[in-house]
């Protein structure tokens, strides 16, 4: 199982994927579970592994902090995202790997280059963190590589 924490840590709340995927790196985790950050090779990386896990900031109607579950299908249809953008990405990943990917998102309150992460944000993390950790056991126990 792979997870990626995507995002800018430069924009703000718009690090928040890569920020809680950094803290979750640091948990006790069965073998198979392995964290990431997007580059050029992780189209291509994403096909050795039986799951695929893609944490972002996502635009949504709930206030900032607020995690969403995400349709890779429905990102996809309703995008005008570039190659550069984490819906660019996710329109570069091969269809077979995009059915076993799950995407979850932040709701950010500010992605101004230069910000840090914001107070609702950072409250947000010890609600995020465990909702989290526990998704991904349950994925790894579903692919049979968790006792």
């Amino acid at each position: 199982m792979l997870v990626v924490g995507m995002g800018d840590e430069d924009r703000g709340d718009g690090g928040i994927g890569v920020h809680l995927v950094g803290c979750l790196a640091q948990m006790d985790w069965p073998a198979c579970v392995v964290f990431c950050r997007p580059d050029d090779s992780l189209p291509k990386k994403t096909e050795q592994f039986g799951r695929v896990i893609l944490v972002d900031s996502l635009e949504g109607a709930e206030p900032p902090g607020s995690l969403y579950r995400a349709d890779p299908k429905e990102l996809l249809d309703r995008s005008a995202g570039g190659a550069g953008s984490g819906l660019g990405l996710l329109a570069m990943l091969p269809a077979p790997v995009r059915e076993r990917l799950s995407i979850f998102g932040v709701q950010p309150r500010t992605t101004d280059w230069g910000s840090p992460l914001s107070g609702e944000t950072i409250a947000a993390i010890p609600v995020l963190l465990p909702y989290l950790r526990a998704f991904i056991l349950q994925a790894a126990a579903e692919l049979s590589c968790v006792n």
